[in-house]
C-alpha cells in the first residue's frame, strides 16, 4: 500500500466542448463504467506525460486520469476522489502510483 495523494486509473479520453475540458471513462469497482467532464490538466498519456490542448486528435484515445487517493477498503477496493469532486470505488489493481513527467502543476 501507498501513500499518494495523487494516483492515475486508466480511462479512455475523449475531446471536451472546450479547448480545457475532456470527457474520460473508466471502469468502477462494480464493473460499471463512469464517464464525466474533468479539465484538461489531469488527464495523462499512458506514459505519465500530460497531454496537449489539441489532443486526443481522433475521437478517442487511451490515457491515465488523475485523482485523489479518500481510502483503501480490504475488500480490494480504493475510494477515489475524481476531479469533478465526487467519490467513487474503483478496483485497488487500477490504481498506479504516478508522478505527471512534465512542470505543470495540478491544482488540488
Amino acid at each position: 500500500m501507498f501513500t499518494a495523494r495523487l494516483i492515475a486509473v486508466p480511462c479512455k479520453i475523449f475531446n471536451g466542448a472546450f479547448s480545457g475540458d475532456r470527457v474520460v471513462e473508466f471502469e468502477l469497482a462494480n464493473k460499471s463504467s463512469y464517464r464525466t467532464l474533468v479539465p484538461r490538466f489531469y488527464c495523462l498519456h499512458e506514459d505519465g506525460v500530460r497531454i496537449k490542448e489539441h489532443e486526443p486528435i481522433t475521437d478517442e484515445m487511451k490515457g491515465l486520469l488523475l485523482c485523489k487517493v479518500v481510502d483503501f477498503l480490504p475488500d480490494g477496493e480504493t475510494i477515489l476522489e475524481v476531479p469533478d469532486h465526487k467519490r467513487v470505488a474503483v478496483d485497488t489493481s487500477m490504481v498506479r502510483k504516478i508522478q505527471p513527467r512534465d512542470e505543470e502543476l495540478v491544482p488540488v
